[in-house]
């Protein structure tokens, strides 16, 4: 089963230095946070808070490519996880079918929120991510961060 995620936020870890996408199930039940690449935060952040960059960015390019296809970003699904990395795909309706697109999760988000597409992720990813976690408390913990985190201090990542 999918359940559907919201992006909360991207933060700097402040111990690694690394950006963290921070998702929330749309209840609020979970959070499921993936460490990212600069680049891919810097592309999210800059969708969120509304920033065009002065020529199109290389997910602006995937936008675009999809659209002149005359494509449909239907949704972006966190499918699985193997050896501590997450893969998602790209669901892209063109029509006469469904294509299902390989992608990084980051990757995948950029594009899904310049296309108002929705996000989910497989149950059994939750259910592996939080089994992998090295103290199980780590979700706690980031939710308990998370919460403890003034406005000032929540806001988006920044390069």
């Amino acid at each position: 089963m999918l359940r559907r995620l919201t992006v909360e936020t991207v933060l700097l870890d402040p111990i690694s230095e690394k950006p963290i996408l921070v998702l929330r199930t749309d209840n609020g039940e979970k959070i499921l946070p993936i460490w990212i690449g600069h680049t891919e935060a810097q592309a999210i952040a800059l969708e969120l808070d509304a920033i065009r960059a002065p020529r199109p960015m290389t997910h602006d390019l995937v936008c675009a490519i999809i659209n002149s296809m005359e494509g449909k970003l239907t949704r972006v699904d966190i499918c699985d996880l193997r050896d501590c990395t997450f893969y998602a795909e790209l669901v892209v309706d063109r029509g006469n079918g469904e294509l299902r697109i390989d992608a990084r999760p980051s990757d995948a988000i950029a594009i899904a929120i310049r296309l108002n597409a929705p996000i989910f992720v497989a149950d059994h990813v939750l259910d592996e991510a939080s089994q992998n976690r090295e103290t199980p408390s780590v979700e706690a913990s980031l939710a308990k961060w998370l919460d403890s985190l003034s406005p000032e201090e929540l806001g988006r990542y920044k390069m």
